[in-house]
């Protein structure tokens, strides 16, 4: 079930490190909507961190009953002038840790907007990300053509929503995926812009329909990396 809650707070910490940020900002929690029971998906950050960085670390992401040894964290990226896709990989062991087993729980973590795949050893785990809800609107920029990406606020992302609005090529895809528990096979849904966002049989979808639930993310293809795309603050002035 998906859970949310937002509370108005002040932010002393914020406000230093952001110098156009309000003194009295929006914080709360988002739990993943992985309605499927699936031991893999993308799960995204809907919150900047309350830090120097801006960044949603690890070591704020929670679950129920906990996570387990060797559950994992594997963000990606396709480099535009190479064309191969990179993977970082984080495992869990009382803690979160490198490649190199080096604990990264603090220093390392989730920009606004960005998404990585979850792993579990075990049981399905619902994410829980929490952080600031910014009022601003947000611009997502890309220095690669294929990424990880969540809605930059909670709620589920619907990219023909009035509040979205987009600056990218045609043939753009949004692609969300999760593999089901009782397969073990990945489920691949795939949408295309072409002026607006359309499914797999070129209809357009509905302005409401939500192409990933609240704290879930996509993999976003761009057939140019300087594409961006914005939204809109559910708690703007």
């Amino acid at each position: 079930m998906k859970k949310l809650m937002i509370a108005a707070a002040a932010s002393i910490a914020a406000v230093g490190a952001f110098a156009a940020v309000e003194s009295a900002n929006i914080v709360g929690y988002q739990e993943a909507e992985n309605t499927a029971e699936d031991v893999s998906y993308i799960f995204g950050a809907s919150f900047r961190g309350i830090n120097a960085t801006g960044v949603v670390p690890f070591s704020s992401l929670t679950c129920a009953g906990g996570f387990t040894d060797d559950d994992q964290i594997q963000t990606a990226y396709t480099d535009s002038n190479t064309g191969l896709t990179k993977l970082y990989v984080y495992s869990y062991f009382g803690e979160w840790l490198d490649e190199d087993y080096n604990s990264v729980a603090d220093t390392d973590g989730l920009p606004q907007g960005s998404a990585a795949w979850f792993i579990s050893s075990s049981d399905y785990k619902n994410i829980t990300t929490s952080g600031e809800v910014t009022k601003a609107p947000y611009i997502h920029t890309f220095t690669e053509t294929s990424a990880l990406v969540t809605s930059a606020f909670p709620g589920g992302f619907c990219p023909n929503s009035a509040n979205v609005s987009w600056s990218v090529s045609d043939d753009s895809q949004i692609q969300t995926a999760y593999t089901d528990s009782n397969t073990g096979l990945t489920k691949l849904y795939v949408y295309s812009y072409f002026g607006e966002w359309m499914d797999e049989d070129y209809n357009t979808v509905d302005a409401d329909f939500a192409v990933a639930g609240p704290g879930v993310g996509f993999w976003l293809i761009l057939p140019d990396a300087s594409d961006t795309f914005s939204e809109v603050s559910p708690v703007a002035d």
